[in-house]
């Protein structure tokens, strides 16, 4: 019984930072917000998680499974196969383009992550390797905003990247910042550019044939 009302307390906590988290960002909700929105004490929001960057992350973390597991039902394959992994950005990316709130969200709290003001275990990622090994892979890379994108990747993590696509959203397309983005995260993968090339390829017919939408910070495909 105790199990089950503390289960309930926390998904009360998830479902009003989810909301508040869209509808007003990240950095200007308040634990008191939380706490109003609801239903439980400001300090109970702190006895079942260690801050807010705790919250953000099991949204997070929620979102990208439930996709995952709709876009291999969809595509009928397996969670680890690449192509799934590759529409699952796709998707969260051309949402990322449309909808503001959405993309307020997700560069404030992976900002924190990539600042190390995250000490709720969730798992930062690190990617000044990459630096050096996507340029020793494409020594010809002439675009601009590329090499400036690589770079950003290489001083930081997703907050920083989510930061750069949002400042710079109106001088690159969905399909650019979508090959970036695979080119940071899959550089490491032994793939060359011709499979990289094709892999993408097939997994922007697949979503394309999707209808995507999304209420808030969910994402729904059909």
């Amino acid at each position: 019984m105790a199990y089950s009302k503390s289960l309930e307390t926390k998904r009360s906590i998830i479902a009003a930072c989810r909301k508040l988290f869209y509808e007003q960002g990240f950095e200007e909700t308040t634990y008191a917000q939380i706490a109003k929105e609801s239903g439980v004490l400001p300090g109970t929001i702190l006895y079942h998680y260690k801050n807010l960057l705790e919250t953000a992350a099991v949204i997070i973390t929620e979102d990208r499974g439930e996709l995952t597991e709709k876009v291999c039902r969809k595509m009928k394959k397996k969670t680890q196969d690449i192509e799934v992994n590759l529409a699952v950005h796709l998707i969260h990316l051309s949402v990322f383009f449309r909808d503001e709130k959405y993309r307020r969200f997700h560069t404030e709290a992976e900002l924190g992550y990539a600042r190390g003001k995250d000490d709720s275990g969730y798992p930062t990622m690190n990617l000044e390797f990459y630096r050096e090994e996507f340029r020793r892979r494409n020594p010809d890379e002439k675009d601009s905003i590329a090499v400036d994108f690589y770079y950003t990747a290489s001083i930081g993590a997703g907050g920083q990247i989510n930061q750069f696509i949002s400042s710079h959203i109106h001088e690159m397309t969905l399909e650019q910042a979508f090959r970036y983005c695979i080119d940071i995260y899959y550089c490491m993968f032994h793939y060359s550019r011709e499979e990289l090339t094709e892999l993408c390829g097939r997994a922007w017919t697949d979503v394309e044939k999707l209808k995507i939408i999304n209420e808030g910070l969910k994402i729904k495909i059909i």
